[in-house]
Protein backbone atom coordinates (compact mmCIF):
# COMPACT_ATOMS: atom_id res chain seq x y z
CA UNK A 1 0.00 0.00 0.00
CA UNK A 2 1.27 3.59 -0.76
CA UNK A 3 1.11 5.61 2.09
CA UNK A 4 0.79 9.13 0.02
CA UNK A 5 -1.61 8.34 -2.05
CA UNK A 6 -3.53 5.68 -0.23
CA UNK A 7 -3.65 3.27 -3.04
CA UNK A 8 -2.56 -0.54 -3.01
CA UNK A 9 0.12 -0.84 -5.77
CA UNK A 10 0.34 -3.84 -8.15
CA UNK A 11 3.25 -5.04 -6.32
CA UNK A 12 1.81 -5.42 -2.52
CA UNK A 13 -1.62 -6.58 -4.24
CA UNK A 14 0.74 -10.02 -5.59
CA UNK A 15 1.78 -10.04 -2.10
CA UNK A 16 -1.27 -10.84 -0.84
CA UNK A 17 -2.66 -12.67 -3.14
CA UNK A 18 -0.70 -16.31 -3.89
CA UNK A 19 -0.65 -17.39 -7.37
CA UNK A 20 0.11 -21.23 -6.67
CA UNK A 21 -2.40 -23.16 -5.90
CA UNK A 22 -3.57 -25.29 -2.62
CA UNK A 23 -1.71 -28.26 -1.97
CA UNK A 24 -4.67 -30.85 -2.85
CA UNK A 25 -4.93 -29.20 -6.19
CA UNK A 26 -1.14 -29.35 -7.64
CA UNK A 27 -0.90 -32.76 -8.12
CA UNK A 28 -3.89 -32.82 -10.20
CA UNK A 29 -3.52 -29.51 -12.13
CA UNK A 30 0.50 -30.63 -13.10
CA UNK A 31 -1.61 -34.25 -14.38
CA UNK A 32 -3.67 -32.20 -16.28
CA UNK A 33 -0.15 -29.55 -17.84
CA UNK A 34 1.85 -32.76 -18.52
CA UNK A 35 0.98 -34.96 -21.12
CA UNK A 36 3.06 -37.72 -19.94
CA UNK A 37 1.54 -37.41 -16.65
CA UNK A 38 -1.77 -38.25 -17.31
CA UNK A 39 -0.38 -41.66 -18.92
CA UNK A 40 1.41 -42.71 -15.47
CA UNK A 41 -1.72 -41.83 -13.96
CA UNK A 42 -2.95 -45.42 -14.63
CA UNK A 43 0.10 -46.80 -13.62
CA UNK A 44 0.17 -44.67 -10.51
CA UNK A 45 -3.38 -46.03 -9.87
CA UNK A 46 -2.38 -49.79 -10.33
CA UNK A 47 0.79 -48.78 -8.28
CA UNK A 48 -1.91 -47.59 -5.30
CA UNK A 49 -3.86 -50.58 -5.93
CA UNK A 50 -1.35 -53.51 -5.51
CA UNK A 51 -0.47 -51.33 -2.21
CA UNK A 52 -3.79 -51.47 -0.65
CA UNK A 53 -3.37 -55.20 -1.73
CA UNK A 54 -0.39 -55.48 -0.16
CA UNK A 55 -1.81 -54.35 3.46
CA UNK A 56 -4.98 -55.99 2.79
CA UNK A 57 -3.01 -59.44 2.66
CA UNK A 58 -0.90 -58.23 5.06
CA UNK A 59 -3.88 -57.67 7.36
CA UNK A 60 -5.68 -60.81 6.69
CA UNK A 61 -2.10 -62.33 7.35
CA UNK A 62 -1.97 -60.71 10.80
CA UNK A 63 -5.75 -61.54 11.62
CA UNK A 64 -5.18 -65.41 10.63
CA UNK A 65 -2.67 -65.28 13.02
CA UNK A 66 -3.93 -63.36 16.08
CA UNK A 67 -7.10 -66.22 15.60
CA UNK A 68 -4.24 -68.80 15.81
CA UNK A 69 -2.74 -67.65 18.95
CA UNK A 70 -6.20 -67.14 20.46
CA UNK A 71 -6.88 -70.48 19.57
CA UNK A 72 -3.72 -71.61 21.14
CA UNK A 73 -4.78 -69.99 23.94
CA UNK A 74 -7.96 -71.35 24.57
CA UNK A 75 -6.69 -74.52 23.96
CA UNK A 76 -4.41 -74.85 26.95
CA UNK A 77 -6.92 -72.58 28.99
CA UNK A 78 -9.27 -75.59 28.57
CA UNK A 79 -6.45 -78.47 29.10
CA UNK A 80 -5.52 -76.41 32.32
CA UNK A 81 -9.44 -76.85 33.36
CA UNK A 82 -9.90 -80.47 32.46
CA UNK A 83 -6.42 -81.21 34.50
CA UNK A 84 -7.75 -79.16 37.45
CA UNK A 85 -11.14 -81.22 37.53
CA UNK A 86 -9.72 -84.15 37.10
CA UNK A 87 -7.42 -83.74 40.08
CA UNK A 88 -10.54 -82.48 42.01
CA UNK A 89 -13.07 -85.91 40.87
CA UNK A 90 -9.65 -87.70 42.03
CA UNK A 91 -9.67 -85.87 45.49
CA UNK A 92 -13.32 -86.26 45.66
CA UNK A 93 -12.87 -89.86 44.94
CA UNK A 94 -10.52 -90.66 47.67
CA UNK A 95 -13.00 -88.85 49.99
CA UNK A 96 -15.63 -90.88 49.47
CA UNK A 97 -13.30 -94.04 49.81
CA UNK A 98 -12.24 -92.76 53.52
CA UNK A 99 -15.62 -91.81 54.47
CA UNK A 100 -17.44 -95.46 53.28
CA UNK A 101 -14.57 -97.29 54.79
CA UNK A 102 -15.02 -95.34 58.48
CA UNK A 103 -18.98 -96.18 57.74
CA UNK A 104 -18.60 -99.74 57.81
CA UNK A 105 -19.66 -100.12 54.06
CA UNK A 106 -16.39 -100.17 52.02
CA UNK A 107 -15.81 -101.22 48.89
CA UNK A 108 -12.33 -103.50 47.98
CA UNK A 109 -11.26 -100.05 45.84
CA UNK A 110 -12.25 -98.25 49.01
CA UNK A 111 -9.19 -100.57 50.51
CA UNK A 112 -6.83 -99.88 48.62
CA UNK A 113 -7.42 -96.18 48.13
CA UNK A 114 -6.92 -96.10 51.82
CA UNK A 115 -3.96 -98.18 51.91
CA UNK A 116 -2.57 -95.55 48.68
CA UNK A 117 -3.58 -92.91 51.54
CA UNK A 118 -0.88 -93.50 53.71
CA UNK A 119 1.60 -93.68 51.04
CA UNK A 120 0.80 -91.09 49.03
CA UNK A 121 3.50 -88.55 48.67
CA UNK A 122 0.63 -86.02 46.86
CA UNK A 123 -1.46 -85.99 50.49
CA UNK A 124 -2.39 -82.91 51.78
CA UNK A 125 -1.87 -83.59 55.60
CA UNK A 126 -4.04 -80.21 56.48
CA UNK A 127 -6.72 -81.10 54.22
CA UNK A 128 -7.84 -84.49 56.67
CA UNK A 129 -9.78 -84.15 59.48
CA UNK A 130 -8.48 -84.73 63.13
CA UNK A 131 -10.24 -88.34 62.60
CA UNK A 132 -8.88 -89.63 59.93
CA UNK A 133 -6.07 -91.35 62.04
CA UNK A 134 -9.13 -93.88 62.54
CA UNK A 135 -9.18 -95.07 59.34
CA UNK A 136 -8.11 -99.11 59.14
CA UNK A 137 -5.58 -99.69 57.02
CA UNK A 138 -5.57 -103.29 55.46
CA UNK A 139 -2.88 -105.60 53.29
CA UNK A 140 -3.48 -104.52 49.84
CA UNK A 141 -3.16 -108.76 48.75
CA UNK A 142 -6.02 -109.38 51.26
CA UNK A 143 -7.78 -106.80 48.95
CA UNK A 144 -8.45 -109.59 46.76
CA UNK A 145 -8.85 -112.71 48.31
CA UNK A 146 -12.53 -114.12 47.73
CA UNK A 147 -13.36 -111.78 45.41
CA UNK A 148 -16.01 -113.26 43.08
CA UNK A 149 -15.37 -112.43 39.48
CA UNK A 150 -18.15 -109.67 38.81
CA UNK A 151 -16.39 -108.28 41.96
CA UNK A 152 -13.03 -108.68 40.57
CA UNK A 153 -14.32 -107.16 37.21
CA UNK A 154 -15.73 -104.11 39.12
CA UNK A 155 -12.56 -103.59 41.40
CA UNK A 156 -10.99 -103.55 37.91
CA UNK A 157 -13.25 -100.73 35.96
CA UNK A 158 -13.00 -98.90 39.76
CA UNK A 159 -9.00 -99.24 39.34
CA UNK A 160 -9.02 -98.49 35.77
CA UNK A 161 -10.75 -94.90 36.86
CA UNK A 162 -7.82 -94.21 39.16
CA UNK A 163 -5.09 -95.33 36.70
CA UNK A 164 -6.30 -92.52 34.33
CA UNK A 165 -6.91 -89.64 36.97
CA UNK A 166 -4.04 -90.22 38.93
CA UNK A 167 -0.87 -87.80 37.73
CA UNK A 168 1.80 -89.28 40.55
CA UNK A 169 3.95 -91.71 39.04
CA UNK A 170 4.13 -93.61 42.50
CA UNK A 171 0.34 -93.45 42.67
CA UNK A 172 0.19 -94.42 38.99
CA UNK A 173 2.52 -97.50 39.57
CA UNK A 174 0.15 -98.63 42.95
CA UNK A 175 -2.73 -98.34 40.62
CA UNK A 176 -0.91 -100.47 37.54
CA UNK A 177 0.02 -103.00 39.83
CA UNK A 178 -3.13 -103.57 41.45
CA UNK A 179 -4.95 -103.58 38.03
CA UNK A 180 -1.97 -106.41 37.11
CA UNK A 181 -3.05 -108.25 40.42
CA UNK A 182 -6.91 -107.85 39.49
CA UNK A 183 -6.47 -108.85 35.76
CA UNK A 184 -4.13 -112.02 37.07
CA UNK A 185 -7.07 -112.58 39.76
CA UNK A 186 -9.94 -112.27 37.20
CA UNK A 187 -8.11 -114.71 34.46
CA UNK A 188 -7.32 -117.20 37.41
CA UNK A 189 -11.11 -117.78 38.69
CA UNK A 190 -12.32 -117.88 34.27
CA UNK A 191 -9.19 -120.73 34.19
CA UNK A 192 -10.89 -122.51 36.75
CA UNK A 193 -14.51 -122.56 35.50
Amino acid sequence: MDPSNGTVSDLDHKRQRSQSPPPWRRRHKLARRDGASKVSEPLDEARNDEDELGDRKKQEAFVREQTRRNQLQEAEQMQQWVSQEDQFVLKQAKKKAEIRVKEGRAKPIDWLTVTLRVIDPTRDILDEDASDGEVDVVDPDGVFEGLSETQLLELERDIGTYVTLETNPSNQDFWNVSYSSTHVGSAAKQHRL
